[in-house]
C-alpha cells in the first residue's frame, strides 16, 4: 500500500499507463511460461487428458442449474469489463480515436491469453497436487515454490504483486479524481485552483487507501469472493449503462448520417 500510494502521488495517470504496459507484459509472460515448465513434472498432456476423464465435473454439463450458473457468471464477470473504471479511463486516455480498434484487439488478445493460461495452470495443478491442497487459491504459488530456486520464485511471484498493484493504483487515481473534480470542485468550491484540487486529490488517495486497509483487515475473505463481489458490483453499476449509452450514440450517429446523406 505504501509503494502504491507513493508512486500514484508522484506520477499520476501517465505513470500508471506505463506501469500497466510493463506489468501486463510481465504478468502475461509468467502465466504463460510457468504452467508449461511444470507440465513435464506431471507427465505432459496425457496427464491433463486423464484429469479431464477422471473428473467430469471440470467440464460443464450445460443442463439446468449448471447452465444458469454459467450464464450468471458470464453476465456478472463479463459485464464487469465494460464497467471497470480503471479500464475505461485507459481507453478515454487514448489520444487518437483511430487507435480504438487497435487497442481493443490488444486488450482482448491479452485477456484471452491470460485467462486461457490461468485455466491451463489450474489443470496442471490437479495432477501435480494429486493428494489435494489445503488452500486452492494458493495452487500457483505452491507450484512455483516446489519447482524453482528461491531467486526465480521471488522473480515469478512479483507477477502476483504486479497484478495487485496494477488494479489498486488505477482505482486510487480514479477515486482521487472523483473526489477532487466531481465532489469538491462541483459541490464545495467551483473556482478551486489546480493546486488546491491536487491537494484534495492527494488527501483523498491517502484517506481511501487507509479506509480500504481497515475494511480488508476487519472483514477478511477469500480472494475469489472479494474479487467477484467487487467485479460484479462495478460491472452491474456501470457496465450495462455504458453499453446502453454506446448503443444509443451509435444509433443516433447512423440515423443522422442517413438524414444528411439524403440532402
Amino acid at each position: 500500500m505504501g509503494i502504491v500510494i507513493t508512486y500514484v502521488l508522484i506520477g499520476g495517470f501517465t505513470t500508471l499507463a506505463w506501469l500497466d504496459l510493463f506489468q501486463g507484459l510481465f504478468l502475461l509472460g509468467v502465466i504463460l511460461v510457468v504452467p508449461f515448465l511444470i507440465l513435464s513434472k506431471v507427465e505432459g498432456f496425457p496427464a491433463i487428458g486423464q484429469v479431464l476423464a477422471d473428473k467430469p465435473s471440470l467440464i460443464p454439463s450445460l443442463k439446468g442449474l449448471t447452465l444458469l450458473q454459467i450464464v450468471s457468471m458470464a453476465l456478472g464477470c463479463g459485464l464487469g469489463y465494460f464497467g471497470q473504471p480503471h479500464i475505461l479511463t485507459k481507453f478515454m486516455g487514448i489520444r487518437d480515436v483511430s487507435k480504438m480498434k487497435q487497442s481493443k484487439r490488444i486488450g482482448m488478445s491479452w485477456m484471452v491469453l491470460s485467462l486461457c493460461a490461468a485455466t491451463f495452470a489450474g489443470l496442471v495443478a490437479v495432477p501435480f497436487f494429486s493428494s489435494g491442497i489445503y488452500d486452492p487459491e494458493m495452487i500457483f504459488i505452491e507450484m512455483v515454490k516446489e519447482n524453482f530456486s528461491p531467486f526465480v520464485i521471488g522473480f515469478i511471484l512479483c507477477a502476483i504483486i504486479a497484478a495487485i498493484v496494477n488494479v489498486m493504483s488505477s482505482q486510487l487515481i480514479i477515486i482521487s479524481s472523483i473526489l477532487s473534480e466531481d465532489f469538491y470542485k462541483r459541490i464545495f468550491h467551483k473556482k478551486a485552483s489546480e493546486k488546491k484540487l491536487l491537494k484534495v486529490s492527494r488527501l483523498g488517495i491517502l484517506a481511501v487507501a487507509l479506509l480500504a486497509f481497515f475494511i480488508a483487515f476487519m472483514c477478511p475473505g477469500s480472494i475469489f469472493e472479494l474479487v467477484l463481489y467487487a467485479w460484479s458490483g462495478l460491472g452491474a453499476a456501470f457496465g450495462p449503462l455504458l453499453i446502453y449509452i454506446a448503443k444509443i450514440f451509435r444509433f443516433s450517429y447512423n440515423f443522422l448520417n442517413d438524414i444528411f446523406a439524403r440532402f
